[in-house]
């Protein structure tokens, strides 16, 4: 999975931030998922770049037929 993501204000004068993030998603069992994903953020009108990283389990619930 991949992302690119940019925030502003509405008229794109401040608050900008260009984030790009790239991550993996594995099936364990067939209603279990694990992910992990980084990134970088590659612009910021604050001057100084955030590393991102993250872990989950993602749980799919499917009723009984």
């Amino acid at each position: 999975m991949a992302e690119v993501r940019f925030i502003s204000t509405f008229d794109l004068k401040c608050e900008r931030l260009l984030v790009v993030n790239f991550g993996l998603m594995r099936r364990l069992r067939d209603n279990v998922v694990l992910y992990a994903n980084v990134g970088q953020s590659i612009f910021s009108d604050r001057g100084f770049g955030h590393t991102y990283v993250g872990v989950g389990v993602k749980f799919e619930l499917t009723p009984k037929e």
